[in-house]
């Protein structure tokens, strides 16, 4: 599959698929069945999240017996094609984006400046979504900003989590929750990160209140105002305000579709520049979706290690998986203690149970004193109940499930956009994480289309939030996290023909 989905390409004719696909005379007959369903669902027939035929229809239909058809079944099921609903029968498995395909070398638009730099325009843009974010009784659809679908939500289990968290700890829940914050939850987050390849016990962790509390409390730790910090373009909106707003220069290192931080740039500026740290987001990065491969976590933490560069890892995408295999962190490669992951439940449970996590390696004074000189401690009872929520297996479950939803929703995403986008239009392939980073075709200006976008009571967010130079002028950040619907679909829509109409010059 392509690095990324072009628009400028005339739609190829569906090709015809076998109905029998790999079947041959030494198939197995139950073999034989799963192919033909399987055909069935490559040719469109069957759709992601459609019920299938019933065991007892199998069996007539092909005139196989009912335990050839159970065998069928549950190796379909096992292929990851299926998947059984209790009391309801089987599904078609909402499918992840196929494995991508070698990409270029570099990206042409994580290297060249888009457009001219407007300080005064940028901050005027900010200010005009900050101003948004903060209405409650907003009716602006934040397509730019990451939202959960709360319908996903296990309210149930966390009003019982909620309600057992002040039992367990009792009246020293009503005192300082003083660092490194609730035993029960860093056991639960040493067993999480276990099953991602990363060992660690509960004393490697300190909590804090939601992820952006850990990046600056490790930011503060490693550098000081004027120092330089690696970090990739584009990058997170909130890595370029804290890089900023502590007085810290940016260096920025292109990002290559489906690699991530280009690190042969990477090496080649550690070269010429003193960098003090390194901000990346490996796993899922925000906005392009792009998954470091092992491989290149390994050389990047090696790299940096070898000149004691700390690397400050942003994991909160880590557990949006939509591939086979959980994704291993940096930190799995760490043998220096210069990497500090940090990670909340704010992108996978809930933006505003405000739990999250960071462990500091060779820092863990320095940022155990840092947290309490500032907020001081966290949450005793909020943090508690998370742990139980872990403890009794929800999380897993919970994810499994999200996981699952987020994938089908961005098929609907990538499906809409060729049909309402601009020819030319370039939009990264996500292979995990809640984003989506579209190129438009040069001459679209993405603040105009923010300002035109939020007329219609639609909010994106312009590529030049994404960098310190003001880099990406004709590229916007949109989410695929809101269940997708007519709105939605209207919105896109929307977004397509206002910068179709910049390209054509009609306004």
């Amino acid at each position: 599959m392509p690095d990324k989905v072009e628009f400028n390409r005339t739609p190829r004719t569906k090709e015809t698929v076998p109905s029998n696909p790999g079947i041959t005379s030494h198939t197995k007959r139950y073999e034989q069945v799963a192919a033909q369903i399987a055909g069935q669902i490559e040719q469109g027939a069957l759709r992601p999240g459609q019920k299938v035929p019933s065991l007892q229809r199998i069996h007539k239909q092909f005139g196989v017996s009912l335990s050839t058809a159970i065998r069928a079944y549950s190796l379909m099921e096992k292929e990851g094609l299926l998947e059984c609903r209790p009391q309801s029968g089987f599904y078609v498995t909402p499918r992840p984006p196929a494995p991508p395909q070698p990409a270029p070398k570099v990206h042409k638009a994580s290297r060249v400046e888009m457009g001219s730099f407007n300080k005064g325009e940028l901050f005027e843009i900010r200010a005009m979504v900050e101003k948004e974010l903060l209405r409650p009784d907003s009716e602006v659809l934040h397509l730019g900003t990451i939202e959960l679908n709360p319908d996903l939500l296990p309210l149930a289990a966390l009003q019982k989590s909620t309600a057992a968290g002040p039992r367990r700890v009792g009246p020293k829940g009503y005192l300082y929750n003083w660092p490194p914050g609730d035993l029960s939850l860093r056991r639960q987050l040493a067993r999480h990160y276990l099953d991602r390849g990363l060992s660690l016990s509960a004393n490697d962790f300190l909590t804090t209140t939601g992820c952006t509390e850990g990046i600056q409390l490790c930011l503060d730790a490693v550098a000081k105002p004027g120092d330089l910090i690696a970090v990739e373009s584009p990058s997170c909106v909130w890595s370029q305000v804290f890089i900023q707003r502590k007085g810290l220069k940016a260096l920025e290192i292109p990002t290559l579709p489906h690699k991530g931080m280009d690190l042969d740039f990477l090496e080649k500026s550690l070269r010429r520049h003193k960098v003090k740290a390194c901000l990346s987001i490996p796993s899922f990065h925000n906005p392009t979706g792009s998954l470091m491969p092992e491989a290149n976590k390994r050389r990047l933490v090696e790299m940096l290690a070898a000149r004691d560069i700390p690397l400050i890892e942003n994991d909160i995408n880590g557990d949006l998986s939509f591939g086979g295999a959980p994704a291993k962190p940096a930190k799995a490669f760490d043998k220096k203690g210069l990497v500090l992951l940090c990670s909340s439940f704010s992108k996978t449970l809930a933006t505003g149970l405000r739990v999250g996590w960071v462990t500091p390696g060779k820092f863990y004074g320095e940022i155990k004193l840092n947290k309490i000189l500032g907020t001081m401690s966290c949450n005793t009872f909020t943090e508690s109940s998370v742990g139980h929520f872990m403890e009794q297996g929800l999380y897993r479950r919970f994810l499994a499930k999200a996981r699952k939803f987020y994938a089908a929703n961005l098929q609907a995403f990538l499906g809409a956009l060729p049909r309402f986008f601009p020819r030319g239009t370039r939009v990264h392939r996500p292979q995990g994480g809640l984003t989506l980073w579209v190129e438009f075709p040069k001459g679209v200006d993405s603040f105009r289309l923010c300002r035109e976008a939020m007329a219609e009571k639609i909010l994106v967010l312009p590529g030049p939030f994404m960098s310190s130079q003001g880099k990406f002028k004709n590229c916007i950040r949109i989410t695929y996290g809101y269940p997708w619907s007519e709105r939605v679909e209207k919105a896109l829509e929307t977004v397509g023909r206002l910068a179709k109409e910049q390209l054509s010059g009609q306004k």
